[in-house]
């Protein structure tokens, strides 16, 4: 399969990424945490465990939640493939129903609806399973893929993100427990765990991009460039 590159500019990395024990306590936050699984015998990346704590959620019940891009410009998301799906909250499992919304012929978005309501803390759990032998397309790769003891999609694809467009501050963490020794993450907000600087409004986290397992990484310089790629890259 043709390597997947994937460059972050440098402006992404220079201004997002802050020490979490810089971050103000009370600034709204949404957490992201990543856990794939331990790659096959063809070193593929069977799935991604993924775990969002979001705060500051106010939701009033039969109202959305969270939304995820079943089509996005074209291309299938892992959207109809999640499974164990749970939310929660300080009073235990929330109950949901899902609308499908056709935005144009080419987008098209699941939104999750509260059963009742909802005010504070929501934490949400699921798996995403990856078919390598999905076929490489011709379109916009935002599409969840995985080679070489590595996995990376856009956010779009695989990430339920808040319906209430709120910025905020968000932690991106890695868990390679389950992965293996060596496992590494990148993010399009930096290398490794990261926060933030900024609050961020749930489309930057849709347009961004993860990639873990054993990426080639080159940086960040201290103009906080770098760059990351799955696979072997075409030029070398």
């Amino acid at each position: 399969m043709t390597a997947r590159v994937l460059r972050l500019y440098p402006a992404i990395a220079s201004m997002a990424v802050l020490t979490a024990a810089a971050a103000p306590a009370d600034d709204p936050r949404l957490t992201i945490r990543l856990a794939p699984g331990a790659p096959d015998a063809t070193r593929h990346v069977p799935f991604v465990d993924v775990t969002l704590v979001a705060n500051d959620m106010h939701v009033a019940a039969g109202k959305p939640l969270f939304e995820l891009s079943m089509v996005a410009n074209t291309v299938v998301t892992s959207g109809k493939d999640l499974q164990g799906l749970t939310l929660s909250d300080a009073a235990g499992p929330i109950a949901v129903t899902t609308q499908d919304i056709a935005e144009d012929g080419s987008n098209t978005k699941r939104q999750w609806r509260a059963g009742r309501a909802v005010d504070g803390v929501i934490t949400v759990r699921y798996r995403v399973p990856i078919d390598a032998a999905a076929p490489p397309l011709s379109l916009p790769q935002y599409e969840m893929r995985t080679e070489a003891g590595t996995f990376s999609a856009a956010g779009t694809a695989f990430l339920l993100l808040p319906t209430d467009t709120r910025p905020r501050r968000v932690d991106v963490r890695w868990n390679f427990v389950g992965y293996g020794k060596d496992g590494a993450g990148v993010s399009s907000f930096g290398v490794g765990d990261v926060t933030t600087r900024a609050a961020l409004p749930p489309q930057k986290l849709a347009s961004a991009y993860y990639m873990g397992g054993r990426p080639g990484v080159a940086g960040p310089g201290k103009d906080g460039f770098f760059a990351a790629w799955q696979g072997t890259p075409p030029l070398r």
